[in-house]
């Protein structure tokens, strides 16, 4: 999902996968990659939706080289959903960047 949707013309983009603590949370992660993103611009809503799945994506726009950084946060189902048997104990973080890409 997040090399295909950075994909383009300029370049493969750089995809990083992190097994994180099961007690981490968005704000953390969130704030954590936002702090070496110093003048970087955030990209919509970055809101914790309380979902499985929440994201962000901030964009360094230059003019010959824009660049866009996105991250993916993963948590465990809830205990007791279908498949929560099979989910390790962490929560991971998918990071990924691209030049060329400002969207």
């Amino acid at each position: 999902m997040v090399f295909n949707d950075l994909h383009n013309d300029r370049g493969v983009p750089l995809v990083q996968t992190y097994a994180m603590p099961p007690a981490t949370t968005w704000d953390q992660v969130r704030s954590g990659v936002a702090g070496q993103l110093d003048g970087w611009n955030e990209v919509g809503d970055c809101t914790d939706t309380g979902e499985r799945q929440v994201q962000c994506s901030w964009s360094e726009s230059t003019r010959w080289w824009p660049r866009l950084v996105r991250i993916v946060f993963l948590r465990p189902p809830a205990p007791g959903v279908a498949g929560s048997h099979l989910w390790p104990d962490n929560t991971f973080l998918v990071i990924g960047s691209a030049r060329g890409a400002n969207r």
